[in-house]
């Protein structure tokens, strides 16, 4: 399981909760994965409504990122991009019990890893600025 830390808030209430929420959503489908009795289509779920909960947090996040002026806005749309691009790649209607588990494993793997570095990359670069409210 992969855990929010102090060292992933950035110091914005409304992007930390976010953040908090995406790693929630992210453990709860691994352990969704891990019951034997689980379907795909239940996995299936729960990474379709990881993927609209990222697209409105991103919005949410670009559009604070515009307000204050940050510099880092663009390479914050580039990461965006990329997360949904992988996400996107995935047909999760082809999904079946016999290959479905092993693809959704891997992209819960790499949205986790993902997920971990983008927020500690923010983390870094607010963490020197004062808190915005």
């Amino acid at each position: 399981m992969y855990q929010f830390t102090e060292d992933c808030r950035i110091g914005i209430p409304e992007i930390d909760e976010e953040h908090k929420k995406l790693f929630q959503m992210v453990n709860e489908a691994f352990a969704l994965l891990a019951e034997p009795s689980a379907t795909v289509v239940g996995v299936k779920n729960l990474v379709l409504a990881l993927k609209k909960y990222a697209a409105t947090h991103f919005i949410h996040e670009e559009a604070y990122m515009d307000e204050i002026k940050d510099p880092e806005l663009p390479r914050q749309k580039k990461e965006h991009e990329q997360f949904k691009e992988k996400v996107n790649e995935v047909d999760l209607e082809a999904l079946n019990d016999e290959n479905g588990k092993e693809v959704l494993t891997e992209l819960l793997e790499f949205l986790s890893r993902w997920l971990y570095h983008h927020i500690l990359g923010l983390s870094l670069i607010h963490i020197s600025e004062p808190t915005r409210p």
